[in-house]
């Protein structure tokens, strides 16, 4: 098993010493920020067999770069990212703008969303909500600062909360499996030099009364780095889903009831009823966006191929225009070419393309016959199965 783990602090150390520990590992990688958080590493892990210990910036524009070289060179199988994205875009956007701080949390997030290009089973965020359980009106700070403590938190909490939901919706994707840890309480300890000061959090240290008020339990409260990284590898191997933040939002989240199938069932045989008296053969205006209507004329013009009812020697604009099955201000929208094409207002006529078209439809139906009034129904079966296979 190789497993990279990114922005190892504690509670990243924490997941090696117990990966290390626990499973099987051929080769690890850890990455830190800085050469004296590699130096703390080697002296902790260094002599394990199989770990190699890297640092560089990820967040500059170099830093995404070699992120992604690192990912495509050691092409691990897991990811564990301990990267404390809120507490690194905050000072980000207050010392140049909202837009580059936002333009820093996309570059790193299509890092993570390409990796799973490059063989990643499974990415396991460790993150933080930002104020444990006292919501907004939290006092604490990291320290002092000239910037409004309440501003503060607010905007590490809004960074957090976009990469949240930027996770779930990469989850719910296509070839990707990601998992969330978001601790709810201090992480501690570490010693420091001195007796009387303990190392907890986000790096910061604290004395025994700022220790005893913070991690109260009507406050903060308290749990170890050990209890994040066993939590942490549960989610990642998927033994226990009980603490992943993304698993239980998509349970918590509304879908679609046996009552509301039942009547989206109703509703569209009403409307195929009507387009029969009504002799309306329109299918798309292009509600669904580009790729789609895309995806449907190319469907439509292979299943019209395949039924003798279109062949090469047409115009394809003026074949679909000439039977209503789209608007001409649609298909006015897009480019026709008999060849291979990029992006998602170029329609690919050629009989490879139709062939493929066709060949994915029956793949993901029972239909031995194809017929266009259903064209929504195949490539909803197509998009189900992982989305479109290149050619």
């Amino acid at each position: 098993m190789n497993v990279l783990i990114l922005g190892c602090g504690e509670v990243g150390q924490a997941c090696a010493q117990r990966l290390l520990m626990d499973h099987s590992v051929e080769k690890l990688t850890l990455h830190c920020k800085s050469m004296q958080r590699r130096t703390a590493l080697t002296k902790e892990l260094g002599q394990e067999d199989g770990v190699d210990i890297i640092h560089f910036d990820i967040f500059c524009n170099e830093g995404f770069d070699r992120l992604s070289a690192l990912i495509q060179t050691l092409k691990p199988d897991y990811i564990i990212d301990c990267l404390p994205v809120g507490n690194i875009l905050v000072p980000i956007f207050k010392n140049t703008s909202l837009e580059q701080a936002s333009e820093m949390m996309f570059a790193y997030f299509n890092c993570l969303k390409a990796a799973f290009e490059h063989g990643v089973k499974r990415i396991q965020k460790v993150s933080s909500g930002g104020a444990g359980g006292l919501g907004i009106s939290c006092p604490y700070r990291h320290g002092l600062s000239t910037i409004s403590g309440g501003d503060l938190l607010l905007w590490k909490i809004y960074f957090n909360g976009a990469l949240h939901q930027l996770l779930i919706n990469l989850h719910e994707s296509a070839h990707a499996s990601v998992g969330l840890t978001i601790p709810r309480a201090l992480i501690g300890y570490e010693a420091t030099d001195e007796a009387h000061i303990i190392g907890c959090g986000d790096s910061t240290v604290y004395t025994r009364t700022e220790l005893e008020l913070c991690a109260h339990p009507s406050q903060f409260g308290f749990i170890t780095k050990e209890d994040v990284a066993r939590s942490t590898l549960n989610s990642l191997f998927s033994t226990c889903f009980e603490q992943d933040c993304i698993t239980q939002m998509c349970r918590a989240g509304i879908n679609q009831s046996s009552h509301s199938a039942q009547l989206l069932e109703s509703l569209t045989q009403d409307m195929a009823l009507h387009e029969q008296s009504a002799g309306i053969s329109v299918i798309s205006l292009g509600s669904l966006g580009n790729q789609v209507t895309k995806d449907m004329i190319e469907l439509l013009l292979a299943i019209e191929w395949q039924r003798g009812q279109y062949d090469q020697s047409m115009d394809p604009r003026t074949f679909i225009s000439s039977r209503g099955y789209f608007s001409q201000d649609v298909l006015n929208h897009f480019e026709f070419s008999c060849g291979a094409v990029d992006g998602d207002r170029q329609i690919d006529h050629s009989l490879c393309n139709l062939n493929h078209w066709h060949a994915l439809a029956l793949r993901h139906t029972s239909n031995s016959e194809l017929t266009t009034k259903h064209i929504g129904r195949y490539l909803a079966a197509i998009y189900q199965h992982k989305g479109i296979e290149k050619k």
